[in-house]
């Protein structure tokens, strides 16, 4: 049997595969340097902007900035972020046609095509519109303390005390400030049996006369 020698790059190959592959494998090589030489050719630049409120026209710190290839959006060709003034500089970009990014919490991203050159480019002042969100409706319920002080009386809500839930009518005075009732059902006020009672914020005289009889 008569083996075939194939020679390539002063390599002797005995089998005709190997041959074929190292073929492939130099074409390859030679295309990867080829697109490197023309990269590292390209002219660098550097682009620069800053970032603004469209409302307030403040400018807006610690903004994202990213530049991205307009064919492959997915590999960042550079990055970077706003200062306290609002602008950014982004150094070493290749020169040519990119997509400009910018994005910021609270504000709607922006995004525009850029043309870079070999030399500093400054795109105009990039507006970012401030995002609204619409709050869902709020109710707002009051209630009265249980308690009110005033300069001329002490206003006891019964009602807006828990605790008097099942109780009789001697055992909401017992728990009103200032009040005492006795073991006959007498109500003294500050140890005095000389006081007013009101009804819906008016004197009652009949009521006050006949109090221990309406508490029975």
């Amino acid at each position: 049997m008569r083996k075939q020698v194939c020679s390539f790059g002063g390599i002797f190959y005995l089998a005709p595969m190997l041959c074929r592959f190292s073929l492939l494998f130099s074409c390859l090589l030679a295309c990867l340097l080829a697109d490197y030489r023309a990269v590292a050719q390209q002219p660098l630049g550097t682009l620069a902007g800053t970032v603004q409120d469209s409302v307030s026209r403040r400018p807006v710190a610690y903004a994202t900035v990213v530049l991205l290839p307009t064919l492959s959006p997915a590999q960042a060709v550079a990055t970077g972020t706003t200062n306290e003034q609002g602008g950014f500089t982004l150094a070493n970009v290749p020169s040519g046609t990119f997509r400009l990014q910018v994005s910021f919490v609270g504000y709607a991203s922006h995004r525009q095509a850029v043309l870079v050159t070999a030399s500093r480019t400054t795109v105009p002042p990039i507006l970012l519109a401030p995002t609204t969100q619409q709050l869902g409706e709020a109710v707002v319920v009051g209630t009265k303390p249980v308690v009110e002080v005033h300069p001329d009386r002490l206003v006891y809500h019964a009602a807006q005390d828990v605790s008097n839930s099942g109780g009789t009518a001697q055992d909401v005075l017992r728990k009103t400030p200032l009040l005492a009732v006795d073991g006959l059902g007498n109500v003294t006020l500050n140890g005095s049996g000389n006081f007013k009672v009101l009804v819906d914020n008016h004197p009652s005289p009949t009521l006050a006369q006949n109090l221990q009889h309406e508490l029975c």
